[in-house]
């Protein structure tokens, strides 16, 4: 759960540190693409797996049992 929050606050970070006069939707989809980078880089400080990999394990899940 922390590594969520973390990446939408960089993803808002990336937002306001852009010189732009109102918020864009893909301003904030970039930082959050950056967001997963630093976190996929620094996930082994935070003690947990990647959180991304839980999600795509779900996907799977939910394709498995809908098939």
């Amino acid at each position: 759960m922390r590594q969520v929050v973390l990446n939408v606050v960089i993803a808002f970070l990336w937002v306001l540190f852009q010189d732009e006069d109102s918020f864009n939707i893909s301003t904030f989809f970039a930082g959050y693409l950056i967001g997963l980078i630093v976190i996929y880089i620094l996930h082994r400080f935070f003690g947990q797996q990647f959180y991304l990999k839980k999600v795509w394990v779900a996907i799977k899940f939910l394709f498995v049992y809908l098939y």
